[in-house]
């Protein structure tokens, strides 16, 4: 087997293994290869001389207090139905792990699409992080306890991360560059998620029928109520809620479930100190 970055004459490939293993359309594959994609972060696994796997790696921080590690985002991996457990995906991990380390970065983290995955990586080194807690609330619950909702903000890239970095101040989270910022808002506008940018915090939704699915309620812990406002803008009777860990438990005694979002693999020591495990991961890319 034969792993290797990608080529300008890839592309062709890349298009229709990521319409294979995901179902997007060519005008929405366009979307990451127009904002995101470079030859050096694609690589790919070779099987007779033929291509038959990918991912891509995408470059971001883990902020946490003073500290900020460099993280390489791995994305979007697939390999071609007839070449499946074959071994293509896990030498590109490892390839993965390798460049990674030679490129002097802290760690590889992923968003698994399913719990049999979450068991794949994990054997393969990865390990569960990036805390979400979920509560339900009717909306008479956030009546009682909703203020005067907050101004929201133009949703540009650059609010974006100021939004996201007034709300996480003091907390470990992943910081993304402008790039991927803008390809996720680019998403959401396609998909139909709304996003809501304030000051100190923002939202991402998805409403269906009289269901409000919130799935980033991104607020500092001592501010939730503030917001509660801004969430009856929404017009549902239920009220899905997903934020960083100790969000929740400020809006009463509800039940609160926990989950990890993703998974990440420490390349050094310096990073494993850290409590990845309730690290904000936030936009995920679909």
């Amino acid at each position: 087997m034969k792993l290797r970055l990608a080529t300008a004459e890839d592309k062709p490939f890349l298009y229709a293994l990521w319409q294979e293993a995901f179902g997007d359309d060519e005008k929405t594959i366009s979307l990451f290869f127009d904002r995101c994609y470079s030859p050096q972060n694609t690589l790919i696994a070779e099987q007779a001389e033929t291509p038959v796997a990918a991912l891509y790696l995408l470059d971001t921080e883990l902020s946490s207090g003073e500290s900020t590690y460099a993280l390489s985002y791995v994305y979007a991996a697939a390999t071609k139905k007839e070449a499946r457990k074959n071994g293509a995906m896990t030498a590109l991990l490892s390839f993965a792990k390798t460049l990674a380390e030679e490129r002097g970065k802290d760690a590889l983290y992923l968003v698994p699409a399913s719990e049999a995955l979450f068991h794949y990586y994990g054997k393969r080194g990865y390990q569960n992080a990036f805390l979400k807690e979920t509560a339900v609330f009717t909306r008479a619950e956030l009546e009682a306890l909703a203020t005067e909702a907050p101004r929201e903000c133009p949703s540009t890239v650059e609010q974006y991360a100021k939004s996201e970095k007034a709300a996480l101040e003091g907390c470990a989270y992943i910081r993304y560059p402008a790039s991927i910022l803008d390809l996720s808002l680019t998403f959401c506008e396609a998909f139909g998620t709304k996003i809501a940018l304030y000051q100190n915090g923002y939202m991402h939704y998805d409403l269906e029928e009289n269901r409000a699915e919130v799935t980033e309620f991104c607020v500092p812990a001592g501010q939730a109520k503030a917001f509660l406002g801004a969430l009856l803008q929404i017009p549902a009777e239920l009220y899905t809620l997903h934020a960083p860990k100790g969000v929740l438990e400020t809006l009463g005694d509800v039940p609160i479930t926990s989950t990890p979002v993703g998974m990440l693999l420490p390349l050094g020591e310096r990073i494993k100190k850290e409590n990845t495990g309730d690290a904000y991961l936030g936009i995920t890319l679909g």
